[in-house]
């Protein structure tokens, strides 16, 4: 990872990604560089991991509020490439959200 560093150890960052740093399927530690920024703001970054051990996948978001940090994450089927690829993409709208649940019926109804 590559924050920045304040003259004094590890920024408030790195601190709070540390915290991340656990697979949690496996429980085994990521390793370094294997945690990836995928977006960087003022407030807030946006990372993705991936377990050499177990091969899952993470994402995560820390955010400043107030006085401190907080963070928000997920398993995800997403490839760190997947990640990158979709993160600016326009998300779903709703129709396309009932087209795709229509499809997904219609396909699963006929099957029986």
């Amino acid at each position: 990872m590559s924050f920045n560093k304040k003259s004094k150890g590890f920024s408030e960052w790195e601190q709070s990604a540390k915290m991340l740093g656990t697979c949690t399927v496996c429980g085994r530690a990521y390793g370094s560089g294997k945690m990836k920024i995928l977006k960087n703001e003022k407030k807030s970054r946006l990372l993705h991991a991936t377990c050499a051990f177990c091969n899952s996948h993470f994402m995560a978001m820390l955010m400043k509020m107030g006085g401190g940090m907080s963070t928000i994450g997920m398993v995800t089927d997403l490839s760190l490439n997947d990640s990158r690829r979709l993160l600016d993409k326009a998300p779903i709208t709703v129709n396309e959200a009932i087209e795709g649940y229509k499809y997904i019926n219609e396909k699963f109804s006929q099957a029986k």
